[in-house]
């Protein structure tokens, strides 16, 4: 399974690749720390999820991506926190949310979900 992290962090992009190693050892993770990255990357390998920080490019640019995405693989959202929410009115395209302060439990059930459908 590839997995495609887009976050403007690097610990929290290291702390979802731990979590995906240990859940699915045999997954590949990719990793895009801006929006030039995050173009490079998914216009050349094959992604079963990606989990897109929704502060990594202007809104416009973020909605089209998702909108374009949702076409070919899972899209999770990923909110700083629940207070959050008022920043994904418009992208209910996506198919899920995550919280950057949800725990462990939480964001690897989201997940499990998500491919589970």
């Amino acid at each position: 399974m590839n997995i495609l992290i887009i976050d403007r962090f690097d610990v929290y992009r290291f702390g979802l690749k731990s979590l995906f190693q240990d859940k699915w050892n045999s997954s590949v993770t990719y990793e895009a720390g801006n929006f030039e990255e995050m173009l490079e990357l998914v216009y050349g390998t094959d992604f079963e999820l990606i989990i897109l920080d929704i502060e990594i490019a202007p809104y416009p640019f973020i909605k089209e991506f998702i909108a374009q995405a949702t076409n070919y693989t899972k899209v999770i959202v990923l909110l700083e926190s629940k207070e959050a929410d008022h920043k994904i009115k418009d992208l209910s395209m996506a198919d899920g949310v995550i919280y950057k302060s949800g725990s462990k439990e939480d964001v690897l059930n989201t997940i499990e979900f998500l491919l589970a459908t």
